[in-house]
């Protein structure tokens, strides 16, 4: 849950450095290429490696029903990381090449932004990890069956943010 809230962190520190540095006149393309390096860490790999580990507890029964299962799924949800991963550079790639200084260009998006969709990332993986306790019992079938449709659901939640990054 802190990692979650630290990426929530680095969404609002996002908004801001930008935007104080078009404010201040002091942009430069070392300032935005820079930027989208620590983009890339808090809105492409931090939301994978969270996704890693979510689904990580939720799959070890896994290993105990059918070892080619466990390795197929374990495969494809890496899989679905790296492919967040290079979609979230893919992403922010295109931004910095088709990127003017002025603030009316950072008024409107191609694509869904990367804060975005680590944002869709972690909103899920934090309901699961603190709100669904609170709603209800670890025992109850609600809870089983809610926890069950967001992990299972995760990887392909993760896949469409990914496809959305870089569509026009």
């Amino acid at each position: 849950a802190k990692s979650c809230y630290a990426i929530l962190f680095a969404m609002v520190a996002d908004v801001l450095d930008g935007r104080i540095a078009r404010m201040s006149r002091t942009t430069s393309s070392f300032g935005g290429q820079l930027d989208s390096l620590c983009d890339i860490i808090s809105f492409g790999v931090a939301p994978a490696f969270l996704m890693l580990e979510a689904i990580e507890y939720k799959m070890a029964g896994f290993t105990q029903l059918n070892p080619v299962i466990a390795s197929f799924v374990q495969r494809f949800i890496w899989l679905v990381a790296a492919v967040y991963i290079s979609c979230t550079a893919i992403r922010l790639a295109r931004f910095n090449v088709e990127n003017e200084e002025d603030e009316s260009s950072h008024m409107s998006f191609i694509g869904l932004p990367t804060p975005a969709a680590a944002g869709v990332i972690v909103s899920l993986i934090l309901f699961y990890q603190e709100i669904l306790e609170e709603i209800a019992d670890s025992s109850s079938v609600i809870y089983i069956i809610l926890e069950d449709v967001i992990i299972y659901s995760l990887p392909f939640l993760v896949i469409g943010v990914a496809i959305l990054m870089v569509s026009r």
